[in-house]
């Protein structure tokens, strides 16, 4: 697992198994926003998979699970890992 800043993000990232892995992130930003949940699947495309965002005023929650693969978008399947 790894743990990272960016400006206002916290973030943490692990591979789970195979191709699989999560990433969480906490941001906060100066300027006052509308409050939602959002909740986002995808099953191809680049990094398909499941997407849940909480967003509250100042901070946003996202926790993010996701394929690692990129897709091939003439043959309509996954490249190998690590191929892009």
């Amino acid at each position: 697992m790894k743990f990272f800043k960016e400006d206002h993000d916290l973030c943490a990232e692990a591979h789970l198994w195979e191709h699989r892995s999560i990433s969480v992130q906490l941001s906060w930003w100066p300027q006052d926003s509308d409050w939602y949940i959002r909740f986002h699947a995808t099953t191809t495309g680049s990094h398909p998979g499941i997407n849940l965002q909480w967003r509250a005023k100042h901070l946003l929650f996202d926790v993010n699970f996701f394929d690692e693969r990129h897709w091939d978008e003439d043959n309509d399947c996954f490249l190998p890992l690590g191929v892009v």
